[in-house]
């Protein structure tokens, strides 16, 4: 069954608490990989790559949870 959790993020600095529930709800132990999106070369506010605050919360709260993850990227021109 595929599981979805939507929830509304006022903020970038709200981050972390949003990853927080997602990290109570969804299993994730068998995670080993962190792929963030880099469209192109640009400010995180425009959207073209994940923004810097995701992938810090993730790792952040993936390390207090015993996971250890590797951030991969192909790559962009």
């Amino acid at each position: 069954m595929v599981q979805v959790f939507v929830d509304k993020v006022e903020s970038y600095g709200e981050v972390g608490k949003f990853l927080e529930k997602v990290f109570d709800l969804f299993s994730i132990e068998d995670c080993e990989f962190l792929k963030p999106n880099f469209l192109k070369f640009d400010h995180p506010e425009n959207g073209c790559i994940t923004h810097p605050e995701v992938v810090k919360s993730i790792l952040r709260l993936a390390k207090e949870h015993g996971i250890e993850l590797v951030v991969i990227e192909g790559g962009f021109l």
